[in-house]
């Protein structure tokens, strides 16, 4: 199987199948299982990076947007959302209704979260009750809705530097990978200036995880890949085609690495503190993962793009891409259903552990379902048949 995109864009399944196994790492996050806490972060980092390179992928050249302006950008940002608010909205509903059932409780600080959390704008006020209020996975869709209003503007340079040659421009969005890791490393270095604790957590945590503006690197480096995804395979002469082996090396070292930040994660969170690297490590954790998951996450999106690799053969299948479509719906309904299936275990003592392997199991297929159900009736319909031929053949 190769992917040819010369002349025209084709989809790219290899992304797919990667949004897929990051929403599957979100998911082990939030169970009770230990050493699994880098997943969840290094996750929502390709996340934040693959929203930048397929809307890019997307939109480059094709005159599809309005000017940018104030009210433009707006409409593009909740545009790129409704699908997913009717979603957000109900969850928010189900959580307030869950949280009083005993043995949860709804405090009132639950309550004070929920307008926030409704008009999406929870992420920028720097208390954990509210930036993780309600439906707490949601603070994603929060910056997820910033970076989408700035995206316009994004996208109307990259298409200026399209009027220039392929070299030049390759420069200009590599240089504008390499100001957006600097910029990272900033935020991280300013993060650690905030020790105070506020709601449980530290400043520092919300202003490089959560604060929409520290999200903006991410984003960025996503859309500078892919643009130069979309210059590279349009242009006959410039286009690189890697062969199987190099795609599959590739792919291989881009895992292996991100293995690697997930394990220097785990170092500051876990490690001794007689140990001076977890020392200086764990007094700026937030510092200390999200540059190696930014750079690593970067390496998967490109050698993922290219769907020539091992990796991308095995995993393109009818299950992983249907999966994949039904992700950003599993996203928002998998930890109310958490609690949910919680709520059960204990009212009926039916002898299920927390986390045990038929207690994640019940999870995952009641959050596929209900994922499945929403798609049908409100969100993009997603079947099973329309996934009969997702190989990308010459």
């Amino acid at each position: 199987m190769t992917n040819d995109c010369s002349g025209h864009r084709c989809q790219l399944p290899g992304l797919q199948v990667l949004r897929a196994v990051a929403c599957a790492g979100v998911f082990l996050t939030h169970t009770l299982i230990d050493g699994l806490d880098a997943l969840g972060s290094s996750a929502v980092t390709i996340f934040f990076m693959l929203s930048g390179f397929v809307l890019v992928y997307q939109y480059l050249g094709k005159h599809r947007l309005a000017e940018p302006s104030l009210v433009a950008n707006v409409r593009f940002a909740v545009h790129k959302l409704w699908r997913l608010y009717p979603l957000h909205v109900a969850m928010i509903c189900l959580m307030v209704v869950i949280m009083r059932i005993p043995p949860n409780q709804l405090h009132p600080e639950d309550i004070a979260a929920i307008p926030a959390s409704m008009l999406l704008v929870q992420s920028w006020v720097p208390v954990r009750s509210t930036f993780w209020g309600a439906n707490s996975v949601s603070w994603f869709l929060s910056d997820l809705l910033f970076l989408y209003f700035l995206f316009p503007w994004i996208l109307r340079w990259f298409e200026r530097q399209s009027e220039l040659p392929l070299r030049q421009t390759r420069r200009r969005a590599m240089a504008v990978i390499t100001v957006m890791l600097a910029v990272e490393v900033i935020f991280g270095l300013l993060s650690t200036c905030f020790p105070h604790p506020v709601g449980g957590e530290t400043l520092g945590f919300w202003f490089m995880y959560i604060f929409p503006p520290a999200r903006i690197p991410d984003f960025m480096i996503g859309c500078a890949l892919g643009y130069l995804f979309v210059r590279t395979q349009e242009s006959p002469h410039e286009s690189v085609r890697d062969g199987y082996m190099q795609s599959s090396m590739m792919q291989l070292f881009a895992v292996v690495l991100m293995m690697l930040a997930n394990l220097l994660f785990e170092i500051a969170h876990h490690g001794k503190d007689d140990w001076v690297g977890y020392r200086i490590m764990h007094d700026g954790v937030w510092y200390s993962e999200l540059l190696p998951f930014t750079m690593t996450a970067g390496l998967l999106i490109w050698s993922f793009a290219h769907t020539q690799g091992a990796m991308t053969q095995m995993l393109d299948s009818r299950m992983m891409m249907f999966l994949a479509a039904l992700s950003p719906y599993f996203y928002l309904i998998h930890r109310p259903a958490m609690l949910a299936v919680q709520v059960v275990i204990a009212k009926f003592d039916v002898g299920i552990l927390i986390d045990s392997v038929p207690y994640m199991a019940i999870v995952i297929a009641v959050s596929l379902a209900l994922s499945w159900l929403y798609s049908v009736i409100i969100g993009r319909p997603v079947r099973w048949q329309s996934f009969g031929s997702v190989n990308i053949r010459r």
